[in-house]
């Protein structure tokens, strides 16, 4: 090949390479900057452990803290559970779900909840109760009935005691248990759960009786329903002994003592006449006699 057409090839292959060079220097800038995820900020918050209803006074042992995203959360959450320990919840929470400040508010009082001239009743959950945990919350309404105990001890009957029975607070309390031992009294502590019912003074009597003579049992009832049963409130009464009449003695009057009487005899001339006169009748006689004319 002679000289002149190689340096013209050389010429055209640098040409060539400056142009690859440039081209792809200007498609890597035209090219977008690496999207770099952005780190999720997250936030200490207090959220529920379980189930919790309205009414209930909170305690540490239903809430935990957990990191959440913050992005996600409501305004009003708590980052620690001293903040609302010993607090009252207004409305209901779920199990896993953040206390917010719109939920918590001061101490429920039992006694602002009460309908005038109702009375609050605490009935203890037994064992036999436990499976009602958590279906029924304050606002409920509920059945009551009566296990009455026979003299045998091994059976029991079953009454209708009382109906449509609003539920005003679900809670707990600890009891104190004192166990002896080594001669030294030890006082324990254990959860006892209880309703709160609202009652007439007349079912706060009757629970009352009931529970010294057997045991009771709530049934909840649907939302709306506001049936209820003829009971035959006499035997029932008659039945917790506690209303039965009192027998007034009779008392027989004496009778009152017949008026003493006594005979005048009036003689005039040959002529003789008698009448007779009780002490009644002479003090009426005294009375007009002595009344001037």
């Amino acid at each position: 090949m002679k000289p002149k057409s190689l340096l013209l090839l050389f010429v055209a292959g640098a040409c060539g390479l400056i142009a690859a060079v440039f081209t792809a220097q200007h498609l890597a800038g035209n090219k977008p900057a690496p999207v770099v995820a952005p780190i999720d900020e997250k936030k200490s918050v207090v959220v529920a452990v379980k189930e919790i209803p309205a009414g209930i006074q909170i305690k540490d042992d239903m809430l935990k803290v957990v990191e959440l995203p913050t992005k996600d959360l409501p305004e009003g959450t708590y980052a620690a559970t001293a903040e609302i320990t010993g607090q009252t919840l207004r409305f209901p929470v779920f199990k896993g779900e953040p206390i917010l400040a719109a939920k918590v508010g001061r101490s429920f009082s039992i006694s602002e909840a009460l309908s005038p001239g109702m009375k609050a009743y605490i009935v203890k959950v037994t064992e036999e109760d436990k499976a009602l945990t958590g279906l029924v919350n304050p606002k409920d309404h509920v059945d009551v009935h009566w296990l009455q105990m026979q003299s045998n001890l091994q059976s029991a009957s079953v009454r209708l005691l009382l109906q449509n029975v609003k539920v005003l607070a679900v809670g707990q309390r600890t009891e104190s248990d004192d166990s002896e031992s080594g001669g030294s009294k030890e006082s324990r502590g254990h959860i006892a759960d209880n309703y709160t019912l609202e009652v007439t003074p007349r079912q706060h009597q009757r629970l009352q009786a009931a529970l010294i003579q057997g045991k009771v049992r709530l049934a909840l009832r649907g939302r709306g329903d506001t049936s209820v049963e003829d009971l035959d409130e006499q035997e029932l009464d008659r039945m917790l002994g506690f209303d039965r009449p009192v027998e007034k003695p009779v008392v027989v009057p004496e009778p009152e003592p017949e008026p003493e009487q006594y005979e005048v005899v009036y003689i005039k001339g040959n002529e003789t006449s008698k009448e007779s006169w009780n002490i009644i009748e002479e003090r009426k006689l005294k009375a007009r006699t002595s009344k001037p004319n």
